[in-house]
C-alpha cells in the first residue's frame, strides 16, 4: 500500500495553522489533527491548566510526546503549537523524510489555501511555516 503524505504546519500562536490545514486536510481528503486539541483531549484538561500546574517545562514534554506519536500516523495535515518547534526532538520528528519547508503569510486567506491544496498534492512530506 502506498505510504500517505503528511503536511505539517509550523509558526507562531495566531498563525493560522489551524485554520488553514482545516482547508488543506478538507481539499486533499486528508485528516486534520490539531496537537494542542490532541493533548487536551489525552490530559481531559485544557492547555492554561496543563500550563499552570506543570508548568511550560511540563506542558512541553507533553507536546513533544503527542507530536512524536502524531508525526508516526500517515495521511495527516498536522497543526503544530505555537512553541513547539523551540523542542529539538520536534523539530527532527516534523523533518524526517523529506521535507520542503514553505514560509506562508498568517494572512493567507482560505480561497488562497485551495492553491496551497494542489501544491501539497506533489509532495510526499511537507512542513510549512505560517509567519506572524
Amino acid at each position: 500500500m502506498a505510504e500517505k503524505r503528511n503536511i505539517f504546519l509550523v509558526g507562531p500562536m495566531g498563525a493560522g495553522k489551524s485554520t488553514i490545514g482545516r482547508h488543506i486536510a478538507d481539499q486533499l481528503h486528508l485528516e486534520f489533527v490539531d496537537s494542542d486539541q490532541e493533548i487536551e483531549r489525552r490530559t481531559g484538561a485544557d492547555i492554561a491548566w496543563v500550563f499552570d500546574l506543570e508548568g511550560e517545562e511540563g506542558f512541553r514534554l507533553r507536546e513533544e510526546s503527542v507530536i512524536g506519536d502524531l508525526t508516526e500516523m500517515q495521511g495527516i495535515v498536522l497543526a503544530t503549537g505555537g512553541g513547539s518547534v523551540m523542542s529539538k526532538e520536534v523539530r527532527n520528528k516534523l523533518a524526517r523524510g523529506n521535507s520542503i519547508i514553505n514560509r506562508l503569510k498568517s494572512k493567507l486567506h482560505v480561497r488562497n489555501a485551495t492553491s496551497v491544496a494542489h501544491y501539497c498534492k506533489q509532495k510526499k512530506h511537507l512542513v510549512m511555516y505560517l509567519s506572524a
